[in-house]
């Protein structure tokens, strides 16, 4: 084998594995969402809306949810 041929061979072996590995680390557990939310009385209020999700499989072609957490600060307190 040639040189040439070895080096194109690993070069496509490490472009696949790097591809891999940063479309797998894209998959969050968690996942945060923050919203303003205007009052009846002019005042803002920030949610947080907290989902947590299963790894994704193949068989299931997809994440399910496990839990939600909603959570906020009253103004003025």
């Amino acid at each position: 084998m040639s040189n040439r041929y070895l080096l194109k061979s690993a070069f496509r072996t490490i472009v696949l594995g790097l591809a891999l590995g940063m479309s797998m680390s894209a998959c969050s557990a968690t996942r945060i969402y923050k919203e303003e939310v205007l009052l009846h009385d002019g005042k803002t209020l920030v949610v947080e809306h907290q989902l947590e999700l299963s790894p994704p499989t193949f068989e299931d072609r997809g994440q399910k949810e496990l839990g939600e957490t909603l959570s906020f600060m009253l103004p003025g307190t």
